[in-house]
């Protein structure tokens, strides 16, 4: 008997004992064929690991599968591409998710439309595998059942948008979030969140807003974590006033996403419409609406300090809700030196009082805010007054405020 044949003979009963039931027994198996691909040619390991994939057992497609990742890009012969890629359709979630990272771990040598189109995994291949042909394959394992084989879609995805593909991308993207199944369009929208502004079309924008349309508060959710980094380019105010008129979901109030992507992008859109429309829903019968529209306004900052600004915040440091308070005073903190008057000192003495330790907190920040952006004292005698009325935790907060202002606060008071 050859030596070669031996050696396959040898290979063959080591793959046998890859459907063993017992683990330890698999995984010494995989140990000592992965020390063979590194002494054997590469012919006769992949004859017999094509033969293990080409089988029924699930457990011995799998094994084999991770000694081929082992070997890598040595492995990767047109009969192993082949096999895999007929593989790529088994009928086992996980047998299809091994043979994505033998796939990847074979790099460039993989980098074949037909193999792309069909795996989610391959965005390890850099350029070469940035086409629209590529991009609309990778789309396409959205429909994919399994949230790993979605999960490697979309990671491949964001990894060809980097190499300057985001324009063809986010094409492809504006039909995904037309797709029927709602699970496709959430995944388009987590693509867009980590393309970011270079996926901000208008068609892409467009698509979003009508995504937020959804009854899905999940799939909602994740539309408004999309519009919140597309930028300066969606920080209109169709974009805003629809985020705004988005009502939370009762029964799953904590997929409400728009009250972060109004946040940021009111930054760099404090027109006079924006500003208004904001107001106006500074007294809405929704808790977290009228939250979203005070962190807004803070947000804004010394841009939007008017007298109708600061009445509808100090009002909203009466508001029933904690968050409503704690945002509002944050706001105020930030409406620089046409803020720091009296009548806001006042509140925010008072705000520094409250029960809530986050509150008193951030009111003591606001004073010390303003009081370094104040023509007068009026926030160092605010500060001072909670110096000596304030319990032990609040006067401690005020010292390190009045330590941070420095000289300023070196008053005879």
């Amino acid at each position: 008997m050859s030596s070669e044949v031996a050696t396959c003979e040898i290979i063959s009963i080591l793959l046998n004992g890859l459907g063993d039931t017992d683990s330890s027994v698999r995984y010494n198996v995989r140990e000592a064929l992965e020390k063979m691909g590194e002494k054997v040619s590469i012919n006769q390991m992949t004859t017999a690991l094509i033969n293990a994939l080409q089988g029924k057992e699930s457990s011995v497609k799998g094994d084999a599968c991770r000694v081929l990742e082992k070997m890598g890009e040595k492995s990767a012969t047109s009969q192993v591409l082949a096999t895999l890629v007929s593989t790529l359709s088994d009928e086992n979630w996980y047998v299809r998710q091994e043979v994505c990272d033998v796939l990847r771990s074979m790099g460039k040598e993989v980098a074949t439309k037909e193999v792309i189109a069909l795996c989610g995994a391959l965005g390890a291949m850099g350029e070469k595998a940035a086409t629209k042909e590529v991009i609309t394959g990778l789309i396409n394992e959205f429909q994919d059942t399994e949230d790993l084989v979605r999960w490697d879609a979309r990671y491949a995805l964001a990894k060809i948008a980097e190499k300057k593909a985001a324009k063809d991308v986010s094409i492809v993207l504006v039909s995904a979030l037309r797709d029927e199944k709602y699970y496709v369009r959430e995944e388009a929208c987590r693509v867009l969140v980590n393309i970011g502004e270079h996926a901000a079309t208008d068609e892409v924008i467009e698509a979003l807003l009508d995504t937020l349309q959804s009854k899905d508060s999940s799939l909602r959710k994740a539309a408004c974590e999309a519009l919140r980094e597309m930028g300066e380019k969606a920080a209109t105010k169709e974009v805003i006033l629809t985020l705004l008129n988005l009502r939370p979901n009762e029964e799953k109030p904590d997929e409400y996403g728009a009250h972060e992507a109004v946040e940021k992008l009111t930054e760099k859109a404090a027109t006079d419409e924006i500003i208004t429309a904001l107001l106006n829903r500074v007294h809405d019968n929704d808790r977290r609406i009228r939250c979203t529209a005070c962190a807004g306004l803070g947000k804004m900052g010394e841009k939007v300090t008017t007298n109708d600004v600061i009445t509808a915040l100090l009002e909203s440091l009466q508001d029933t809700a904690l968050a409503v308070v704690y945002q509002a005073t944050v706001a105020l903190g930030r409406m620089g030196r046409k803020g720091a008057t009296n009548e806001v000192m006042v509140g925010l003495l008072k705000a520094a009082q409250h029960e809530d330790w986050r509150v008193q907190e951030q009111a003591c920040l606001a004073l010390e805010n303003l009081a370094q952006k104040a023509t007068g004292n009026e926030g160092i005698t605010a500060l001072l007054t909670l110096l000596r009325d304030g319990n032990s935790s609040i006067q401690y907060k005020v010292c390190e405020a009045l330590g941070r202002i420095g000289e300023k606060a070196a008053t005879n008071q």
